[in-house]
C-alpha cells in the first residue's frame, strides 16, 4: 500500500512550526490538497512538503521538495477554492 503524507511547516523552514495536514492514497489528490492548504494558510505562510511511503516495501521518496511550487490545480479549481475560502 502507497500513501502520500503531506506536512506543511511555516515559512517553509523545518524549524518552525509544522503539521501534517492529510494521508492521501492518490498522488494527484496529495498535490491537490496541498496547493488548497497553502492557499488556505495565505499562501505565503505554510509550505507544502510531500513524501511517498510504500508501506509494503518500507520504501519513501520525496514527492514535492520543501518550498517548491504547487501547480496541482486547474485554473477553474483554484477559483473555485478561491470563493470557498472567501465567503
Amino acid at each position: 500500500m502507497v500513501v502520500y503524507v503531506v506536512t506543511m511547516y511555516r515559512f517553509a523552514q523545518r524549524y518552525n512550526h509544522s503539521y501534517v495536514s492529510g494521508v492521501y492514497k492518490d498522488k494527484l489528490r496529495a498535490l491537490k490538497e496541498a496547493e488548497k492548504e497553502q492557499m488556505s494558510r495565505g499562501g505565503t505562510k505554510y509550505y507544502p512538503e510531500i513524501w511517498e511511503y510504500d508501506l509494503d516495501n518500507e520504501k519513501q521518496r520525496r514527492v514535492l521538495k520543501l518550498g517548491d511550487e504547487v501547480n496541482a490545480l486547474t485554473l477553474q479549481e483554484r477559483h473555485d477554492w478561491a470563493q470557498k475560502l472567501y465567503e
